[in-house]
């Protein structure tokens, strides 16, 4: 099925868009904790 193959990639770039914002937060949230 073209549809729910079309459907499983878009959802694998969505958690690996997400999981890439997550991780950027968390380095940005580390190095405005830390001070300078």
């Amino acid at each position: 099925n073209f549809v729910a193959k079309d459907l499983q990639d878009l959802k694998r770039r969505w958690t690996q868009g997400f999981a890439l914002v997550r991780h950027k937060n968390l380095v940005l949230a580390f190095f405005r904790h830390t001070p300078t």
